[in-house]
């Protein structure tokens, strides 16, 4: 059977909130899903999700990696689900949830006291669909080094789950993606504007200039591997 890496990416400035979701993820990850290899990749300050992801990859080994932010989770059927659609070498990547619920602080505290998430609760921002490329992300390892994982060169918040969905789409096709909630554990906001820096905003305009062009993505990949390798 095709074996599961899990990739949490954890490091960068950490707050009491982040740390929580954190551990509370981790062991959610090894009841939910006990025979998957479960990975923290690991990234410091000025924090790279792409960074941490790849430092993750290095000690994957399972053919299909499941890249998983620290502080939110989906119904295990839905995750696995996502799996076995690419277990069956339908699509290369999948995104196995929908709407995101990003609950309050109520809400995050029933979570860690053993409440069932649901629709009801308490959101600290409205739903709305999730990116795909973000989240939760289900891809195989031809997928992830088609598009070199995730581009470490977003620092901070924003710009890198857009980009890396885009990046997939247009070099490995469209995803298998299905409905199931996403709950997002609260934290305080990192950019609360919803902006990312200057420089990540324009990286992310380059990203959608050439979205639909191969080629293009291939090559800003390839620069973008020249100018983060030593």
């Amino acid at each position: 059977m095709t074996a599961v890496s899990v990739i949490v990416p954890t490091g960068g400035v950490e707050c009491v909130w982040r740390e929580r979701a954190r551990r509370w993820v981790l062991n959610w990850y090894r009841s939910e899903h006990p025979e998957w290899e479960l990975i923290e990749g690991r990234a410091g300050v000025p924090w790279s999700k792409g960074a941490a992801v790849a430092d993750g990859y290095e000690h994957a080994t399972g053919d299909i990696i499941v890249i998983a932010d620290a502080d939110s989770f989906i119904a295990p059927q839905a995750l696995n689900k996502a799996v076995e659609g690419i277990r069956r070498d339908r699509p290369h990547w999948a995104v196995p949830h929908g709407t995101v619920y990003r609950l309050s602080e109520l809400s995050t505290e029933a979570i860690y006291a053993g409440a069932k998430p649901n629709a009801r609760m308490e959101l600290a921002r409205r739903a709305y669909k999730g990116l795909p490329g973000g989240g939760i992300v289900v891809v195989n390892r031809q997928a992830y080094e088609t598009v070199g994982g995730i581009d470490p060169r977003f620092l901070g918040w924003g710009g890198e789950d857009l980009t890396f969905g885009w990046a997939l789409r247009c070099l490995c096709g469209p995803p298998w993606r299905d409905t199931a909630p996403f709950w997002h554990l609260y934290h305080p906001h990192p950019a609360p504007s919803l902006s990312g820096s200057p420089e990540s905003e324009a990286l992310v305009a380059q990203y959608r200039a050439i979205r639909r062009m191969p080629n293009e993505t291939r090559a800003l990949i390839a620069a973008r591997t020249a100018t983060t390798t030593p």
